[in-house]
């Protein structure tokens, strides 16, 4: 490699610390400064010259700007109903200081805002309706996972239906791997249909909520679930056959067996329908 081609790829490393300081260009140029100017060159006007109508400083400035607003559009592209929620205005303050706080560091713009969520509940300044904020969050960072997520073939309704009687308490289901269940503080559904309707949307009272977040296929769905169906689900999830999982809720749950069993062909008709099972397997032979 050539001294001027070491060159190039030290300026443009320059470049990229200063235009993506969290704090700033500024803040950027101090930084690399310090830590001695690529080159050999001292000042940093030798590396960016400005024109008569910018100073170098100001050049790189324009592009830090750019480049955190990117970032900061990514997020609102991700989290309408927050921005929708807080204002534009707040959105872009806790964006911003989201940004600052946790910088791009993944190569993917896709993994931009994982931290979002729990930015908002641990970390941002206190505003208003904090605590929805948070589950509104927690729901439209789950459609971008499972938007992202590999997609697997989900079982045929059939495959249910067809279960022999006797097979059924040594069942266990494989879920599909873009799937996510959420307890949250509020229920969230009815305010984002709102918002995604244009419709008046009301923030609702704090209430336990169970949402389920899935793609079967190349659409998104979000739903509500019962505790209790959560209950159930999670532990097929977790490896349980539907006889330990069924025992298991029955014993530590103090559930009425009768109301269980009577719930449970509901509950597989319904997940049948949203295909999020991708694979059975039996016990025994």
């Amino acid at each position: 490699m050539s001294d001027s081609q070491t060159t190039l790829e030290q300026i443009q490393a320059w470049m990229l610390r200063v235009v993506t300081h969290p704090q700033g260009a500024e803040a950027g140029l101090r930084a690399t400064s310090r830590d001695g100017l690529p080159g050999g060159v001292a000042r940093p006007d030798q590396l960016v010259p400005g024109n008569s109508r910018l100073t170098p400083a100001e050049q790189l400035q324009i592009y830090a700007f750019m480049y955190f607003a990117r970032l900061v559009e990514v997020l609102q592209m991700e989290y309408p109903t927050v921005r929708f929620l807080v204002g534009p205005e707040q959105f872009e303050q806790l964006a911003r200081g989201f940004l600052v706080a946790h910088p791009s560091s993944h190569y993917s713009l896709n993994r931009l805002s994982v931290a979002f969520p729990a930015y908002l509940r641990d970390e941002a300044t206190e505003f208003e309706h904090r605590t929805f904020a948070v589950a509104l969050a927690e729901v439209e960072r789950a459609m971008e996972d499972v938007t992202d997520e590999q997609r697997d073939e989900p079982l045929a309704s059939e495959a249910l239906t067809e279960i022999p009687h006797d097979r059924w308490a040594g069942a266990r289901f494989r879920p599909i791997r873009a799937m996510r269940l959420l307890e949250l503080s509020h229920p969230t559904s009815q305010f984002m249909n709102a918002v995604q309707q244009d419709r008046h949307a009301s923030v609702p009272s704090p209430e336990p909520t169970v949402v389920c977040v899935y793609r079967p296929n190349n659409i998104v769905f979000r739903k509500p679930i019962s505790a209790l169906r959560y209950r159930l689900l999670t532990r097929l999830i977790d490896g349980q056959s539907l006889g330990e999982a069924v025992e298991a809720i029955v014993m530590n749950d103090s559930i009425d067996p009768a109301f269980l069993a009577g719930s449970l062909q509901e509950w597989f008709r319904d997940w049948a329908e949203d295909q999020v099972f991708a694979a059975i397997e039996f016990d025994g032979p």
